[in-house]
């Protein structure tokens, strides 16, 4: 097929826009939904087992109740992909609980259970051996840390916690312990082999403050422990922190950009490709934003998906290492509402190849000693009062602030405005292209070809001259007419003159009136062809846009999916009708009425469309199982006008979102849209001259694709450029 088409110019935007769909709709590196538990749980907990590449998860709370919350634990297999509910060998077991913390001793195969009081008998440590499923309740040989085996105000809540396998340990950070909002910031160890709680001594001047649901996970790699966020109220926490295990020494990361302040979210090492991720959380809202910190580089990177899990928070989320994959589940999606769905993003090793922001820095990897990377000699790293470290901009390149430019321009409502505007008067300009396609299509069953191969048009009737004094004077058409003369043609022809012309079109009056052309006079085919085929692309367009919403909506309501796919074949039922209907007036009925109903019927579709967006946006979600605020969004651009009012209302950050929500869906509209309009405008021009409807499609179809191409092919020269300029940047750009 390439080397068919690859001397054809006009193929060449859908080439590229062909590619760049195809890459986008599939690609490896995707959320998808999987199993779901039974009870619709939220602050439970969930580790990931290597030895068998299994989840397990225990209790959680699934109501508002004081005793809604469970004691079951389940496994999920994740070469099956299946939950099962499992049953312990033991009569004694931990109660109830939520909130609590558990860990995964990859040493002893077994699981670590903290519950620092929210169990009923306020028993605070357990451990489950995974092979024979017996919890047993080991006996410390120190105190605990203050507020653990106390219950009510005084008990200690949601520390931050974390397994390290290097020393087979535990560590605890922070807390809350009373109803007014303060929280302990000591760091605690709990070495698992001699079962000893110990506080560590830092620094006051140099430590993290106090906070509880914050995120704290092992680095295998540098033997040291990052915390992240929680809240120290009223405060919403957004600081990144790393311990150094070996010297005990905290250090504070600053960035320029970063993930804003958030508490009850979820934090992950990856030990692929040596990343730390982030999601969810609870600042004043849930959260659904996904990002990822490139621990060589020290860069954030906020990445962006067609279908993502829906905000939440107090939730679970685990890096597994045998698929290199993310697996998130359950939360608060309000205050009543939790979610018992699993979600997997594979495979993220792939991961720079999706579409997303970058904040930070950029340098090289760590050193022999583990610790973070130095910065390269462009930046420079000014120490700041209580030891944090931060970093200054380096000075600009003309690469960096083009494209920065190149962003800020792309995610601008004024530009989001002029695009979705362009949409409309082109889904708009299809529709007026099939009408007047097939008007003309109607018009060449009375062409009348001259001898010397010029045509005799017929006019339109407000085309006919309003004085019957000059139609009566008007020349025959069968005398010599210059290109562009109207003729009447009313005579009965013996054959002999040089155009051919009946008595019966009446067009003006009692007259036949035509114009003498050097259009086609024998292309009553082409031109039948030619709207038919416009109509088709219209079909595909519409189709294409509705496929797009259904397959979105559809992954947004798994719980009603079955309903949802049959409202959805009605609606393609009635598109494939709308197509025959309209293919067979025009193919099969005659007289003036046809034009008449084909303009009534052309604009079906598109209103079929809109009245689909419609619904979309007028649903009301707070009763489903997701959400699908972005779904919605992206819905009401479709509408004309309409869709320019929400683009100037739009935030920045939204608009970059929605744009690569809307990825697919635009290049799909290149394809089945813009390219046969190209197509079937360069023919019209060369068989017909073109006339004012082919101009408007060829212009708008061109315009569209020229945005798009011109956009992706100025941040491939922008990503070179900076790859040149900068050689030491090279192994992170090969990545992406």
């Amino acid at each position: 097929m390439p080397s068919r088409l690859g001397n054809i110019p006009t193929l060449l935007p859908w080439l590229a826009a062909s590619r760049l769909a195809s890459a986008a709709l599939e690609g490896d590196v995707q959320w998808n939904e999987l199993a779901s538990t039974t009870l619709s749980l939220a602050a439970h907990q969930i580790v990931y087992d290597n030895r068998s590449d299994s989840l397990w998860l225990y209790g959680g709370q699934f109501g508002l109740g004081d005793d809604d919350s469970t004691d079951e634990l389940w496994k999920f297999d994740c070469q099956t992909q299946s939950w099962s509910n499992q049953t312990v060998s033991s009569s004694a077991k931990p109660p109830a609980m939520h909130n609590h913390r558990m860990v995964y001793d990859d040493q002893h195969h077994s699981l670590w259970l903290l519950s620092y009081g929210s169990g009923e008998s306020g028993d605070d440590l357990w451990t489950l051996q995974l092979d024979t499923l017996v919890w047993s309740k080991p006996e410390l040989t120190t105190s605990r840390p203050p507020g653990f085996a106390l219950q009510g105000s005084q008990a200690r809540y949601a520390p931050a916690v974390v397994y390290d396998g290097g020393s087979r340990a535990l560590w605890l950070h922070g807390g809350g312990w009373d109803a007014d909002g303060n929280v302990f910031w000591d760091l605690w160890r709990l070495d698992l082999q001699s079962l000893e709680w110990n506080e560590t001594m830092v620094n006051a001047a140099t430590r993290p403050s106090g906070r509880r649901n914050a995120q704290l996970v092992y680095d295998s790699s540098r033997n040291a422990l990052w915390l992240h966020g929680g809240v120290n109220p009223p405060n919403q926490l957004s600081d990144l922190w790393q311990l150094q295990i070996a010297s005990m020494t905290w250090r504070e990361l600053t960035f320029g950009e970063k993930p804003s302040g958030r508490h009850a979210h979820q934090l992950a090492y990856d030990s692929s490709s040596d990343a730390l991720w982030l999601h969810g959380g609870f600042a004043g809202k849930p959260l659904n934003d996904l990002w990822k910190l490139e621990l060589d580089t020290m860069q954030w990177r906020q990445l962006s998906f067609d279908v993502m899990p829906s905000g939440r928070w107090q939730h679970g989320m685990v890096f597994a290492t045998a698929s290199a994959s993310l697996y998130l589940h359950g939360g608060f999606k309000s205050q009543s509402d939790y979610s018992r769905y699993l979600w997997k993003l594979q495979d993220v090793r792939n991961a720079t190849d999706i579409p997303g922001q970058s904040y930070g820095l950029s340098g090289s990897a760590g050193n022999d000693n583990g610790d973070l990377p130095e910065p390269r000699p462009s930046l420079a790293e000014v120490p700041t009062e209580g030891g944090q470290s931060e970093v200054a901009a380096a000075p600009r390149t003309f690469a960096e602030d083009s494209k920065g430019l190149l962003e800020r321009w792309k995610n601008s409502p004024w530009f989001l405005a002029i695009l979705m505007l362009f949409e409309s008067v082109n889904l708009v300009s299809s529709t007026i292209y099939v009408v007047e396609a097939y008007q003309r299509a109607v018009l060449t069953d009375l062409y009348v070809t001259c001898s010397d191969g010029t045509v005799l048009v017929p006019i339109f009737a407000a085309q006919c001259p309003a004085e019957n004094a000059v139609l009566n004077g008007m020349r025959n058409c069968d005398a010599a007419l210059a290109i562009g003369d109207v003729c009447e043609a009313d005579a009965v022809t013996d054959g002999s003159k040089n155009c051919d012309t009946s008595n019966t079109l009446q067009n003006c009056g009692i007259y036949d009136v035509y114009r003498r052309t050097s259009t086609c006079g024998a292309c009553g085919t082409l031109a039948h062809l030619l709207w038919v085929s416009a109509a088709a692309s219209l079909f595909c367009t519409v189709g294409w846009t509705c496929r797009f919403y259904t397959k979105r909506l559809e992954l947004c309501f798994v719980s009603v999916r079955p309903r949802l796919r049959r409202q959805h074949h009605f609606l393609y039922a009635l598109l494939g009708s709308w197509l025959l209907l309209a293919t067979g007036i025009g193919l099969f009925m005659e007289g003036g009425i046809v034009v008449l109903l084909m303009a009534v019927v052309c604009p079906m579709a598109a209103w079929l469309l809109w009245l689909f967006a419609l619904v979309i946006i007028v649903h009301d979600p707070t009763a489903e199982e997701e959400v699908f605020h972005q779904v919605q969004q992206s819905a009401a651009l479709e509408l004309p006008l309409f869709n320019v009012l929400v683009a100037f209302l739009m935030e920045e950050k939204d608009i970059r979102q929605l744009n690569q929500f809307r990825l697919p869906l635009q290049q799909g509209l290149r394809i089945f849209e813009d390219l046969p309009e190209c197509m079937i405008g360069a023919v019209d021009l060369l068989f017909f001259g073109g006339s004012w409807f082919t101009a408007l499609g060829i212009g708008m179809s061109l315009l569209m694709i020229t945005l798009q191409l011109s956009m992706a092919v100025s941040a491939n020269v922008l990503q070179q450029a900076r790859l040149i300029a900068r050689p030491r940047h090279r192994r992170q750009i090969d990545r992406e």
